[in-house]
């Protein structure tokens, strides 16, 4: 890939990532720039090449595209099925996820590559934490964001949505330490780990616990450098730091106030727990409600059983009245409530099949798997914290949204097969 496709490329992922965090994008504009940009590679790369490149690059991947296109249509006739039986029920998303066909179409036309993946989850890294740390130090509490629990994120970059950026770069980063070590990849792992503990998702922190394990196992089985116990101890000293020392200090420093200590603290381990400041990241992850949430998976539950098996139409699965209702927080359950087992089903094939096609490609025999991860670890690891975040989340249909994941699809779809 030339010059210009490549680098509009990399802007277009930059972008989605950022917007899957809200940072300087709405919804609306999100899908103009990306659109822009996307638009652009394709023209750059279709003059390049002439008009029948696109589709002859597509006739390459015809298996996978299609077993891809059979799952979407799963996913989207479930949603014209619970429409359809359902009296005024929205169906305007159904033009969002046909757009977000499109783009995937167009990124495996364009044969988009997983170093740029790469680079772009590291560039929406530090373009959302670096902001906030100026904020931070300069003590601009007009562009900060704290909520009551201690949460903290800046103006473009909320709460709630923050830790994600982290989350995604946090596979590459540690992977990266792992093999080479130095001081670049010590920063990336520091800025993922303040990224999470900053917003302090406890999502985030079992995913930080899931990848490290796995990239450890992987490292000691395939002796990669850097996975002893003697170089571990960096990253454990670091990453107590970042989440019993420096967000707590951050948060005091932006509240004004001296560090508390939390006297009160309803777990059985009450010597350690009394010593973890009140609204740290550490207190909530231990001592937090879970309350809430579980009596929306109840509601969710229930209103998926009542309307199976066809569904009741998009933003049908809400719990909660007025003002405060809100969408089920689990993905799983709300497809299933809204699209019924169809849209599930296709949900899970347009997702699970290109997992498969990775992970079969990485899973080989012989040094060959460190070299593959190497080169897939982006797309993968993309594609697996999407599907295990949508064990705690909602599923939305904004481009924003979908544009990285789509993006890891077209990567995997692009190369493996024809690598295999």
């Amino acid at each position: 890939m030339q010059a210009a496709p490549s680098r509009l490329l990399l802007i277009f992922l930059s972008l989605s990532m950022l917007g899957s965090i809200k940072v300087y994008l709405g919804g609306n504009l999100g899908w103009l720039l990306l659109g822009v940009f996307l638009a652009g590679a394709a023209a750059f790369d279709a003059a390049r090449g002439g008009g029948g490149a696109l589709l002859h690059r597509m006739q390459r991947h015809d298996r996978p595209y299609l077993i891809l296109l059979v799952g979407w249509l799963m996913f989207a006739g479930g949603f014209v099925i619970a429409g359809a039986l359902t009296p005024g029920a929205e169906m305007l998303p159904l033009l969002k996820y046909g757009a977000i066909w499109i783009v995937l179409i167009i990124l495996i036309s364009l044969g988009i590559r997983a170093v740029d993946l790469q680079k772009a989850l590291v560039i929406a890294l530090l373009a959302a934490i670096l902001p906030f740390l100026i904020l931070v130090l300069a003590r601009v509490t007009s562009g900060l964001v704290v909520l009551g629990d201690g949460r903290m994120g800046w103006a473009a970059a909320w709460p709630g949505v923050l830790w994600k950026v982290g989350a995604y770069a946090w596979p590459i980063a540690l992977w990266r330490w792992l093999k080479n070590g130095g001081k670049a990849a010590f920063l990336l792992v520091t800025a993922s780990l303040l990224t999470m503990a900053v917003d302090g998702s406890r999502t985030s922190m079992v995913w930080l616990l899931l990848v490290w394990g796995a990239l450890l196992f992987i490292g000691y089985r395939f002796g990669t450098p850097n996975v002893g116990i003697g170089k571990q101890v960096p990253l454990v000293l670091t990453a107590a730091v970042v989440y019993l020392v420096v967000q707590p200090f951050i948060l005091a420093w932006v509240e004004g106030n001296a560090l508390s200590v939390s006297s009160d603290v309803a777990w059985p381990w009450d010597t350690f727990g009394s010593a973890l400041p009140n609204n740290s990241t550490a207190l909530r992850i231990v001592k937090g409600d879970t309350h809430t949430r579980l009596e929306m998976l109840e509601e969710g539950l229930a209103r998926a059983v009542e309307n199976f098996p066809f569904g009741c139409g998009f933003g049908c699965a809400m719990v909660g009245e007025g003002a405060g209702a809100m969408v089920v927080h689990m993905t799983y359950l709300q497809v299933l409530a809204e699209g019924g087992i169809l849209s599930l089903v296709g949900y899970l094939v347009f997702l699970l099949y290109p997992l498969y096609l990775c992970l079969k490609y990485v899973g080989v025999r012989g040094e060959a798997v460190v070299q593959r991860l190497d080169l897939m670890l982006a797309p993968l690891s993309t594609l697996i914290l999407f599907l295990f975040i949508g064990l705690f989340h909602p599923v939305s249909n904004e481009l924003t949204e979908w544009a990285i994941v789509v993006a890891a699809i077209a990567v995997i779809i692009s190369h493996v097969p024809r690598r295999n």
